[in-house]
């Protein structure tokens, strides 16, 4: 796959950086139910990110990271994209490793949760967000990022970008249109409040 990160200084985007990776692994999982899922396996990705536009003299990268991963998901929504009731949960984490082939050692574990509740036509939904490397200096490739629609909503797409952070978003929504289920489940309108932090910032 590939994918484009900006790089920031302050409010100024100095350049664009195309990600190219390529990704083999195998996991062992287990569903609970209808509760939710658990997985864990090894994965090796092959990585080229280097300037897409922008100053030339920045650094390129092409290595290898191999290591182990584990997964766990908890989704109990009753809708994938407006849910009006239910909560959700997900662990993930990556440990990087030379003895798999790694070019560098890191860790990465990032988590999140929501829980929304609806009275009558009226939705709060509510998420925490967090992440962070322990402090094993993880490539800046594998940054966090905040910045965008929902992600701290002000701001540029991927402006923020750091080896830890922490963000909450409390939404509120109400269905102005009901639409049939062939289109959607309506029409929404409604507004956030968003609050981020951003550490060990790497651009």
């Amino acid at each position: 796959g590939q994918t484009t990160r900006g790089v920031f200084d302050g409010d100024d985007k100095v350049a664009d950086y195309l990600i190219s990776s390529a990704r083999a692994g195998v996991d062992l999982g287990a569903t609970l139910g209808t509760f939710g899922s658990m997985r864990a396996g090894a994965q090796w990705t092959q990585v080229h990110a280097r300037v897409d536009t922008g100053d030339p003299v920045l650094p390129s990268v092409k290595e290898l990271s191999a290591g182990g991963r584990f997964g766990f998901v908890v989704d109990q929504f009753d809708h994938a994209w407006f849910p009006r009731s239910g909560y959700a949960a997900e662990l993930t984490f990556y440990g990087a490793t030379k003895a798999l082939g790694s070019a560098v050692d890191y860790q990465r574990l990032s988590a999140s949760g929501t829980f929304v509740k609806s009275w009558g036509p009226h939705t709060l939904n509510v998420r925490a967000d967090g992440g962070t490397d322990f402090g094993s200096d993880m490539p800046a490739y594998e940054s966090f990022s905040l910045g965008g629609p929902l992600r701290l909503s002000g701001y540029r797409l991927g402006q923020f970008a750091g080896r830890e952070y922490a963000f909450a978003r409390a939404m509120y929504y109400r269905r102005v249109l009901p639409l049939p289920d062939l289109l959607g489940s309506g029409v929404y309108a409604g507004a956030s409040a968003e609050v981020g932090r951003i550490s060990d910032r790497v651009d």
